[in-house]
């Protein structure tokens, strides 16, 4: 019988009791489920372990059956679509909010003339580029709300002016985006009391123009039209006929001339057909046809009596 000394209590590479103790706290412990795993991927390099049959043929059919959908599935989105839309993902409400003259059905339209469009194929940025055509939306926000509500916020443009081009009349918004054809707004008759603006570039041009000449608000109060000539200057169609020629540059300094004029002998309620302020040093008015021939009619008379007055001074009386 072999005695116990302390060499018993040795482990095989020579530690102490104490010492395997310490080392036992110091070593992590892992949970029960992870113990089993790891032992089995720590005998993966030994000698006589081999991998259960059945771990490699679950393992296969994962594989193939995640690679068969996906394949399915990008290979035709209709099929994709379907699925979704038999689960109930289909657009069957669209919630319209901020719009006055957009209607339900411009916005289905748009969308393909359907509601049944699978929610989930459906581009929230497409719609929004869709909808964003309507002629009255300026922005438009597109909200998917599952299972089968589509939520539209749209901003409308700000009708701005009337334009007549090429004898058809429009309402358009400040930044000349043609919003609608007038013979359309007969329920709106407050736009046909808009500014009236004429010529190819007006709609264009018009939102700087107002900028200026809305600092003489008594100017604009008598002004029924505004003309842009050849694209490059304006000229004021005033009540009473009168048209005033504006220059292409410095058009401010000639409202401001105009202005006074008007404050000092109130030359738009004269009988006038033209003032032209084209020229910076100067201006001309041309009188009105009738007016013209009045004052010709006038100046003939005039002639005609200082002619007679001379002769008489000269010879004593009896005709010239």
């Amino acid at each position: 019988m072999q005695s116990l000394g302390p060499k018993a209590f040795h482990s095989k590479n020579g530690e102490q009791p104490a010492d395997i103790a310490h080392s036992a706290q110091r070593r992590l412990v892992l949970p029960r489920v992870l113990r089993k795993p790891l032992r089995m991927m720590s005998r993966i390099g030994d000698e006589g372990f081999s991998v259960p049959r059945f771990l490699w043929i679950s393992v296969g059919l994962i594989v193939a059956l995640i690679s068969g959908y996906l394949g399915w599935t990008s290979s035709n989105p209709v099929r994709f679509a379907n699925v979704t839309s038999s689960a109930g993902f289909v657009v069957k409400h669209i919630n319209m909010s901020g719009a006055t003259h957009v209607q339900l059905s411009d916005i289905r339209k748009q969308l393909g003339g359907s509601l049944n469009i699978p929610l989930m194929d459906l581009s929230a940025r497409d719609a929004r580029a869709a909808i964003t055509e309507i002629s009255w939306v300026k922005e438009s926000k597109v909200l998917k709300i599952y299972p089968d509500t589509l939520a539209i916020d749209i901003v409308e443009h700000v009708p701005f002016a009337i334009w007549q081009i090429e004898g058809e009349v429009k309402l358009i918004s400040n930044d000349g985006t043609v919003l609608s054809d007038l013979a359309e707004l007969s329920e709106y008759p407050e736009y046909t009391r808009l500014p009236y603006i004429v010529g190819h570039g007006a709609n264009v041009a018009a939102q700087d123009f107002f900028k200026i000449i809305g600092d003489y608000p008594s100017l604009s109060a008598l002004s029924i039209a505004y003309v842009r000539v050849a694209d490059r200057r304006w000229d004021l169609t005033m009540m009473g006929g009168i048209k005033v020629m504006l220059p292409e540059n410095g058009a401010a300094d000639a409202l401001d001339a105009l202005y006074k004029l008007q404050g000092e002998q109130d030359i738009l309620a004269r009988d006038l057909e033209v003032v032209d302020m084209r020229l910076p040093d100067r201006f001309t008015i041309r009188l009105s046809q009738q007016s013209a021939d009045e004052r010709k009619l006038a100046h003939n008379e005039q002639l005609q009596t200082m002619k007679k007055a001379l002769h008489k001074a000269r010879y004593g009386g009896g005709k010239i």
